[in-house]
């Protein structure tokens, strides 16, 4: 039993470490694969990711306009974000924008460019302070999609729930680590 105990560890190392050599997806999908995360194919939205399986999703319409795909995430029966499909000419601008012409109060708010996987786009980053008086941290990403107007937004959102702190931040890494767009 120890032999095969170590045969299996000296098998996992080799598998990462293949998975590395050959590409960060590979490795991705052995190491987020055996944590219990489930793999989300959004051929709609041309991405995939990982979520951890007490998240749940519903499609919800869109009116054809600038918003092209729109899915809410819930955790726990809770609203948690958002993977969506957007039609924008000057993302800049367009951020500026729904920031300037939110109806709540921006605490912190920051925007820096990322590379994630062979896809460029922005990380987002704010606190707000809600109408109803409650703090909302945000972290989103949004990718460029093959389409040079086409973008890729995988939003989340964390206030008081039921679900806690770290878990939202492992929930938030986990799929940010895992997203990639679909060739």
């Amino acid at each position: 039993m120890a032999k095969f105990r170590i045969l299996l560890a000296i098998i996992l190392v080799v598998a990462s470490i293949v998975g590395v050599a050959i590409g960060r997806r590979i490795h991705l999908r052995l190491t987020l694969g055996s944590t219990g995360l489930n793999e989300v194919k959004l051929p709609e939205a041309g991405c995939y990711l990982y979520l951890p399986p007490f998240v749940k999703w519903q499609k919800e319409p869109t009116s054809g306009g600038e918003l092209r795909f729109h899915l809410t995430l819930y955790a726990y029966g809770e609203f948690v974000g958002y993977i969506q499909c957007w039609h924008v000419m000057d993302i800049q601008q367009f951020l500026t924008d729904s920031r300037d012409n939110s109806q709540s109060v921006f605490l912190d708010y920051e925007v820096e460019p990322t590379k994630e996987k062979d896809s460029e786009g922005l990380m987002v980053y704010y606190r707000q302070r809600g109408y109803d008086g409650r703090d909302l941290s945000a972290r989103e990403c949004w990718l460029w999609r093959h389409h040079k107007h086409e973008r890729l937004r995988v939003a989340f959102f964390y206030s008081t729930g039921s679900m806690g702190r770290q878990q939202w931040e492992s929930m938030v890494n986990a799929a940010f680590t895992s997203l990639e767009l679909l060739p």
